[in-house]
């Protein structure tokens, strides 16, 4: 027997099973098909979450083949694992996810933030477009104020010099 004939066989089963789709995005998807293996009775189907919170009925439309199509109306609030059961027992599996553009990373620019804040009239927010120094230096200075410890130390030395030497040199 050549040594390809097994993994190849193996490979065309997996390949000619039905390609499930795993996960859903809540509030724009309206529904997920699953295949009616072990599904003896449409009418039986419960939705659950993992965690056993929740469940619900879902409406069912039978497709063509061996597909049914569970429509999720606005069942799903939160984010997780859900399983469709059929008589007590799991049949599938849908995971359902929150919507990604939340989670994108676009600024506002610093005009765009000033523009807000003037349009809010929000008078404890301020805007700071130093790109020369760091964030905990523009953090310190907000919250400690600049600090003039050295300059007044020098000026302090330079009196002190200043009333030496116009005791010295007075007389």
């Amino acid at each position: 027997m050549d040594p390809l004939f097994v993994p190849t066989l193996y490979s065309l089963v997996i390949n000619s099973l039905p390609v499930q789709k795993l996960n859903y995005t809540i509030g724009t998807e309206t529904g997920a098909v699953i295949t009616r293996q072990n599904i003896p009775d449409i009418s039986s189907l419960i939705v659950t979450r993992s965690d056993s919170t929740g469940e619900f009925i879902p409406s069912v439309t039978v497709g063509e083949g061996n597909k049914i199509k569970i429509n999720f109306q606005d069942f799903f609030d939160k984010a997780g694992h859900y399983m469709v059961k059929s008589s007590g027992q799991t049949v599938s599996a849908i995971s359902m996810n929150y919507n990604r553009l939340e989670s994108e990373l676009n600024c506002l620019s610093p005009s765009e933030l000033i523009a807000g804040i003037e349009k809010y009239h929000l008078d404890n927010c301020s805007v700071y477009e130093l790109q020369t120094m760091q964030f905990s230096q523009i953090k310190d200075e907000i919250q400690y104020g600049r600090r003039l410890w050295k300059f007044f130390l020098l000026t302090a030395l330079f009196f002190i010099l200043a009333e030496a030497a116009i005791i010295r040199f007075w007389r």
